[in-house]
């Protein structure tokens, strides 16, 4: 179980994500306390892309390096999210 002031981290994480400030503040709590927390190490790989996931993250601390599915056809184009950044939120409907 994690401890209060990690916890409070957390929510605050939560109230700030665009994705979520129009929710009531029940909705909102009912959220966070379904998801768990995950630690993902450096180059550690997440999804790829076209892959189906039931998963939404919410990134809490560093930063994921979003990657193009084919860097040949894009020209290397890269997105960085930090902090606050949700990613895979088609999987909340």
């Amino acid at each position: 179980m994690e401890g209060i002031a990690a916890a409070n981290r957390r929510m605050k994480i939560f109230t700030e994500i665009s994705l979520f400030k129009q929710l009531p503040s029940s909705t909102l709590y009912e959220l966070y306390y379904q998801c768990e927390p995950e630690f993902i190490y450096k180059d550690e790989v997440i999804i790829h892309a076209g892959q189906q996931s039931d998963l939404c993250y919410i990134i809490e601390k560093g930063q994921v390096t979003v990657l193009p599915p084919s860097t040949e056809d894009s020209g290397n184009l890269s997105i960085v999210l930090q902090r606050g950044d949700v990613f895979g939120e088609t999987a909340l409907r």
